[in-house]
């Protein structure tokens, strides 16, 4: 008998408007997902990259986004999403 392993995923929605659609994709998948299946949804607001303060010095929350990375069987990206077509009402 082979036991299942339980996958972590990870979600990135396309914007981090709290009623964004990319999010509520997300939100819909990872209640659709199999029980030993999770899907954690980020919403990093990281910082702009900068070399000097890479690695052991990058700000806590890209350490933390990099980690859930990482420790994740995959990643998840739902975009694009747009906001207000300029032909729209």
């Amino acid at each position: 008998m082979t036991s299942v392993v339980p996958t972590r995923l990870v979600g990135l929605p396309g914007s981090l408007r709290k009623g964004s659609f990319s999010r509520a994709t997300l939100a819909g998948l990872r209640d659709s997902l199999p029980c030993r299946t999770s899907l954690e949804l980020l919403s990093p607001e990281l910082p702009l990259y900068n070399e000097d303060e890479d690695g052991n010095h990058a700000p806590l929350e890209v350490r933390q986004f990099r980690n859930a990375v990482a420790y994740s069987a995959g990643l998840i990206i739902v975009t694009p999403e747009y906001n207000h077509d300029a032909r729209g009402p």
